[in-house]
């Protein structure tokens, strides 16, 4: 059984997308956040939805390796770029060449994002 799963709540006609980790079913606040920071930005409801899977799927992966994502986050780029490859590796494996393009999209735009708010630009 998967550890993350994407679920949603309907406020009014605006439909939120949010990650619960089933085990302790708790909602993973940073990849949440960003998830409702892409609603409010009026996003495609598409968009939003193709990004928490995305983001569900790398908590997976992120689960298997044993890490956190504040400690991706402290590696140096190169290292961070293989683990981001390291990631489409894995996931190729369960998923088709279209989906693994989207994907690293979203990754890349979710990283961009963190690192854009913990410097304060």
């Amino acid at each position: 059984m998967r550890r993350y799963a994407v679920e949603t709540i309907m406020d009014g006609t605006v439909k939120y997308y949010f990650i619960r980790d089933c085990e302790t079913l708790e909602i993973v606040t940073l990849p949440s956040r960003y998830l409702k920071h892409k609603i409010k930005s009026k996003r495609s409801p598409n968009t939003v939805k193709r990004s928490a899977f995305s983001i569900c799927y790398y908590l997976e992966y992120l689960e298997e390796l044993s890490m956190e994502i504040t400690q991706v986050c402290g590696l140096d780029f190169e290292r961070q770029n293989e683990h981001f490859v390291d990631f489409l590796h894995w996931r190729y494996t369960k998923a088709s060449r279209r989906w693994i393009i989207h994907c690293g999209r979203h990754i890349r735009s979710i990283w961009i994002s963190i690192f854009r708010s913990r410097n304060g630009t």
